[in-house]
């Protein structure tokens, strides 16, 4: 799942040492725009949003704080799943897996570095395969960080998404009888979230596709491609604004031609090899 950046009230404001109060209050003012030439992130999120993910990742890392490493492993993990290839994209990975467990593990309750961990532990379960994933206990780590992403931020249109790619991933790779008995995911419960994502961030491409791409792979054989469909069309009239909207929305368009085109049957290897990691 690909988090493209917390919503303006997880901003944190800088603290002052010596600062005159004038000055702190410009600085409170400008923090809160997206992107200040202000912010402490500022450089890294522009940077990110065109795309130089990695050397958004150094900048952000550097800082080293919650936000800041969090905001690395994002940047580290969206180059490993979409950029990188072979085992450049395997270390990144395992970089942006490090990276991530550090922020949770300097703010336990920084829902980015939360979701960022989620994403890690996706990637590495499609690595590893569903048998040794689930012996490392990476579905049931995801599942925790989740709950607790979604108890803080209940309104979070990325943690909705994330756990309806959870609940996704369960479903496609271990079936729909497994998932229930084993996990307690469904793809009902996928829809369920995926739906309340839309519904509050409605103009978000990623999310749009990344659902489309999750109701084709639960149901590979007979997916409703009225819902796909609706799905792409939407992410697809959306004005992209950074790297990471083009990025999907390009993956959007091949996996629209492909339903034009090949048999539904067939979409599931369409997606497959549109997937990060998956073998």
């Amino acid at each position: 799942m690909v988090r493209l950046g917390a919503p303006e009230r997880y901003v944190r404001v800088p603290r002052a040492s010596f600062i005159s109060k004038m000055i702190l209050l410009v600085v409170v003012l400008t923090a809160l725009a997206p992107l200040a030439e202000a912010a402490p992130s500022g450089e890294a999120e522009a940077l990110y949003d065109s795309g130089h993910f990695l050397e958004a990742a150094k900048l952000a890392e550097a800082r080293n704080t919650a936000e800041g490493l969090a905001f690395a492993a994002r940047a580290t993990l969206m180059h490993a799943g979409y950029m990188a290839e072979g085992e450049e994209a395997l270390d990144e990975l395992k970089k942006g897996e490090a990276l991530a467990r550090q922020a949770v593990a300097k703010d336990p309750e920084d829902v980015e570095g939360l979701l960022d961990l989620v994403v890690a532990l996706g990637y590495l379960s499609r690595e590893e395969g569903m048998m040794r994933a689930h012996e490392d206990g990476f579905g049931r780590e995801a599942q925790k960080l989740l709950r607790k992403a979604i108890e803080l931020a209940p309104d979070d249109p990325w943690a909705e998404a994330a756990y309806g790619g959870w609940n996704a991933e369960i479903v496609a790779r271990g079936g729909s009888f497994a998932a229930s008995v084993v996990y307690g995911a469904s793809r009902d419960k996928a829809i369920e979230a995926f739906d309340k994502a839309v519904m509050l961030d409605p103009d978000n491409p990623i999310i749009r596709v990344e659902y489309a791409t999750a109701l084709i792979r639960m149901r590979s054989k007979h997916p409703d491609l009225d819902a796909v469909r609706t799905q792409l069309a939407a992410a697809l009239k959306v004005e992209p604004h950074t790297a990471a909207d083009r990025i999907l929305q390009a993956q959007g368009k091949k996996l629209m031609a492909a339903i034009d085109h090949n048999p539904p049957r067939e979409l599931a290897d369409v997606v497959k090899r549109m997937t990060p990691f998956e073998k």
